[in-house]
């Protein structure tokens, strides 16, 4: 939201349905699963069409929103940025 202030670029809210099954997570060992909770970062390996990295051919339906303005301003207010950050939730 503040780079979106300090460029005078607004805000385009997108969604993309369907895009969890672009990808397929390889089954980890259960150790590597405790190091993944013990560091506190997912630790994974995607694989996608013919067990590499480029993504499944599937439909993926995007929905996106009305663009919210922001006005350029190097230092917003406080109140500014929540107003915006209401308006994206």
């Amino acid at each position: 939201v503040h780079l979106a202030f300090q460029h005078g670029t607004p805000i385009v809210p997108v969604y993309v349905f369907g895009q969890s099954i672009v990808w397929n997570q390889l089954k980890m060992p259960r150790w590597i699963e405790t190091l993944s909770r013990w560091l506190r970062v997912t630790l994974f390996i995607p694989y996608g069409r013919f067990g590499t990295l480029m993504p499944r051919k599937v439909p993926l339906l995007f929905a996106v929103g009305s663009p919210i303005p922001c006005s350029r301003k190097e230092t917003p207010t406080p109140e500014e940025v929540e107003t915006v950050l209401r308006s994206v939730a």
